[in-house]
C-alpha cells in the first residue's frame, strides 16, 4: 500500500517536473554544443 502511494507521488512529480527537466537538458545540450 505504501509502495503504491509512493509510486503515485513519483508519477505526479514526474508529470510536474517533465517540462523543467526537458528545459534543463536542452540548456545543457546547448552548453555542450557551444563549448
Amino acid at each position: 500500500m505504501l509502495q503504491l502511494f509512493l509510486m503515485k507521488i513519483a508519477l505526479n512529480d514526474f508529470e510536474n517536473d517533465k517540462s523543467v527537466l526537458f528545459i534543463f537538458l536542452k540548456n545543457h545540450f546547448y552548453e555542450e554544443m557551444c563549448v
